[in-house]
């Protein structure tokens, strides 16, 4: 009997990496990948192996073989021999790949001027940016948020926030839509963050992130904690004399989340 949906992976992952004569290259892959997992051809660890091989090829495209290779060559501690290490892997991997490829291109973008025509000062982005990216990244998926969804926040929060003008706006929306981040219908939800703590001896202030407006019920129900700091003991609440505006608590976030990742060297100008 014909496997439909199997058939239907198959034609995924020779569509993202480069055709059908790709079928024979993953025949030739699949017979060290049984070798080492201990797996017949078939067998539904071959199917799980095949299908999530299939979902990170609509990232990895024609990279696809080559970093599953490296991944197995080069990290072996990381996925400890388990199939379903590598599986894991794989899932949590292929995301950093992506947030990779779309720093590099947003930073071919300033360089060429075809983003922050105008003033391109601060649209300038380094390597910190990158790791603070996978911070926020990470920080969602740990809360048990849908990897699509982390990512467009992380994005959202590090690069498109960054555009002073709706023109720069749409050019950033155009490169997460080229990397399968957002689709042209999505819109990009700005956060309204609250602060929980700060007039509390001896309690930890938190720092709730919500969306304003959401198409995703679940998180628009509720707020998300997304910073969690132990404040000394030794500290004596002070009377707050300053209005916390919505403005002040989004950059106050910001700092915070900064200054909890690498407090040395943080710069507030360059947030």
């Amino acid at each position: 009997m014909v496997d439909i949906d199997f058939l239907k992976i198959l034609d995924v992952l020779a569509g993202n990496c480069g055709g059908e004569e790709v079928l024979n290259e993953l025949e030739v892959f699949l017979v060290g990948i049984r070798t080492k997992f201990s797996f017949a051809p078939g067998s539904e660890d071959e199917r799980r192996f095949i299908g999530r091989l299939a979902d990170a090829s609509n990232i990895l495209r024609g990279h696809t073989f080559s970093f599953i290779t490296e991944f197995l060559e080069d990290y072996p501690e990381l996925y400890n021999g388990d199939l379903d290490g590598l599986l894991h892997m794989i899932t949590f991997s292929v995301p950093l790949f992506r947030l990779v490829q779309f720093h590099e291109d947003y930073e071919l973008l300033v360089a060429d001027n075809k983003l922050g025509k105008v003033n391109n000062e601060c649209y300038y982005v380094s390597l910190r940016d990158l790791v603070q990216s996978v911070h926020m990244l990470t920080r969602r998926l740990d809360y048990g948020m849908e990897y699509k969804e982390a990512m467009k926040r992380a994005i959202v929060r590090r690069y498109y926030n960054r555009c002073s003008t709706d023109e720069d706006r749409m050019v950033v929306k155009k490169l997460m839509i080229k990397h399968f981040i957002v689709t042209r219908k999505d819109g990009l939800s700005d956060y309204i963050y609250d602060f929980e703590g700060l007039d509390q001896p001896g309690e930890d202030v938190v720092v709730w992130e919500r969306e304003r407006e959401s198409v995703h019920e679940e998180f628009q129900r509720e707020k998300r904690e997304y910073l969690r700091l132990t404040r000394p003991r030794e500290y004596v609440p002070q009377k707050q004399t300053n209005v916390l505006s919505e403005h002040i608590r989004k950059n106050a976030s910001m700092l915070l989340e900064a200054l909890e990742s690498d407090s040395d060297r943080v710069n507030p100008v360059l947030l």
